[in-house]
């Protein structure tokens, strides 16, 4: 089963925003069920589910095997980008690693999450899978595991290096959610096709003619605090 949030474009305009409407989700999620699929990742889907952006999430968190589930190749060659949650089990399971692989064969917008590992965990994993291959003695077999090994680690090596973030055991989880939601809405330019979902109370609140009424905590982001005070605040405050 997956679950899906879709968006409708605004009204307004019919034509493609940034060429992006030819995409069937925003997001494609990947991590490793075993670790993060009935927690984290689950906790992540639903905060990015309710910012509007639409998700690719497989809720079926059986494994089958190593190769990828029908469907799984099209939906990566229908997103726009890839949230990788690399945990501790991720680069053990050779589902995930065929997912990684695609994933980055498609040059998606690759996100990657660090959930409690440092990226060096990946070259540790690559490590392990090399001394299995040496210690093989059928050498179809070991010829076939050295081509997986290599495009895994292609794979591995250009996943740790990107631009990403690291959520530590100090860091509380659902802050973190909060903080990374915001940062791919603005990054994959959501706000170009929905605003940012607010809570009601503000809603309610700007209704109000006094607007020093509003509470900031209900205000979601730095543009509509700028835009609700400047025009009341005096020019040196800006």
């Amino acid at each position: 089963m997956v679950i899906l949030n879709h968006t409708k474009q605004r009204s307004s305009s019919s034509s493609p925003i940034h060429g992006h409407n030819k995409y069937k989700y925003d997001v494609f999620l990947s991590f490793c069920s075993k670790d993060t699929g009935r927690s984290f990742t689950d906790h992540l889907c639903n905060a990015i589910k309710h910012a509007n952006i639409t998700t690719f999430f497989d809720d079926d968190l059986i494994e089958t095997g190593v190769y990828l589930k029908p469907g799984w190749e099209s939906a990566i060659k229908a997103s726009r980008a890839s949230v990788v949650v690399l945990s501790e089990n991720y680069a053990d399971s050779q589902w995930c690693l065929n997912g990684l692989a695609l994933i980055l064969k498609q040059h998606l917008t690759v996100i990657p999450i660090f959930y409690h590992v440092k990226p060096s965990f990946l070259e540790d994993a690559m490590a392990r899978y090399r001394r299995v291959m040496e210690a093989m003695t059928n050498e179809d077999k070991r010829s076939q595991l050295a081509e997986k090994i290599d495009r895994w680690n292609k794979a591995c090596t250009q996943v740790s290096t990107l631009k990403g973030m690291q959520l530590g055991f100090d860091r509380r989880e659902t802050k973190f959610i909060q903080d990374f939601v915001k940062h791919i809405y603005h990054r994959l330019r959501i706000s170009a096709r929905t605003p940012l979902p607010l809570d009601r109370r503000f809603h309610r609140e700007m209704k109000q003619p006094n607007l020093f009424k509003i509470p900031f905590q209900a205000i979601k982001s730095y543009e509509i605090l700028k835009d609700v005070l400047n025009p009341i605040l005096p020019p040196s405050w800006h």
